[in-house]
Formats: C-alpha cells, structure tokens, sequence
C-alpha cells in the first residue's frame, strides 16, 4: 500500500525517534516491516537536517511565529512549519540556491512575488506556503542623508572650514 507524503514523514520521525532512543536498526526494522538498511538510510538522510532543526528549536522554540521573527532570521527557520506539502524541507533548503539569494526572512519579505514565481523551484502552492508564513513587506525607503556641510565649500574659508576637513584646521 502506497503511503502519502504525510504518513511517510511521521514514520520516518518515528524510525529516527527510536533509533536515537537506542533501539537497534534491525529491531526497527522489524517493527516497521522494512529492512536494517532501510532504517540506516533513513536515520542518516535526515541526520544533517535533524542536527539542524534542533539548533533552530534550542533558538526560536517547537512551533515559533515566523511572522513576528526579525529580518535577520535564517531561512531555515521555515523548517520548523510543516505543512501539507511534498518535499517541504528540500524546498526550503533549496531557496538559498535560488537566483535571489533567500538565505533570511528579511530577504524573502522584501522578494516581489512575482521574482518568486518565476524561479523554477518555486510553484504556486509552495508561494503560497512560503507567503502565509511569511507575508510580503515592501523594503523601507532611504532617506537620503542630508550633512551639515557648509553650502559654499570648498570656498569656505570660514572657522567652519575645520569641520569639513578634520585634518587640516584653519585658523582666522
């Protein structure tokens, strides 16, 4: 019987969860009716990704809000949602390879939708995914630094002109 991406991942979290308590490949194995390998390969696919998914659970808790994290927030954060979609975890993996660099919350608030639409890891169920956990922010506008220069320099020749060049100091 074929099992769906759902039943597949709570039971490769189960086989990883076992095995990490203790129990041996080939008991799990027996439990899950697949082979010792089977269990091997399971536990040292997701090894990386698990290591990191704990790091980010000690940071930012089981289920955190990713709509009130900071810009700064690494984009693996998405890994702490999971959704009903195949492959959840390779996508979010994969979007710090995309042509606009993700690699924080920041960076993915401040995409348009349309740059993500048209990279070809991203569809429209995981844009809209990836858009109700971290909705769009246009990025705040500059404000053009205005200095406290002198209007006349370089003509100045005024004891203002010391503040324009701190290492030449004119003295009247």
């Amino acid at each position: 019987m074929h099992k769906g991406p759902r039943e597949k991942r709570q039971r490769n979290s189960a086989i990883i969860r076992l095995h990490k308590n203790g129990m041996s490949a080939a008991d799990v194995a027996a439990q899950f009716d697949i082979s010792p390998g089977r269990v091997s390969a399971i536990v040292n696919k997701r090894a990386p990704v698990e290591r990191r998914r704990s790091k980010l659970r000690e940071k930012y808790g089981d289920r955190p809000n990713i709509g009130k994290l900071p810009d700064r927030t690494p984009i693996d954060v998405l890994l702490l949602s999971e959704p009903e979609i195949a492959g959840w975890t390779a996508r979010v993996r994969a979007l710090a390879h995309t042509s606009v660099h993700l690699r924080t919350l920041g960076d993915l608030r401040h995409t348009r939708d349309a740059e993500l639409l048209a990279e070809p890891r991203i569809g429209v169920r995981f844009w809209a995914e990836l858009r109700s956990l971290c909705a769009f922010r246009a990025p705040a506008k500059r404000q053009r630094q205005t200095s406290k220069r002198c209007p006349t320099l370089p003509f100045c020749r005024r004891a203002c002109y010391s503040s324009h060049n701190s290492t030449r100091q004119l003295t009247i």
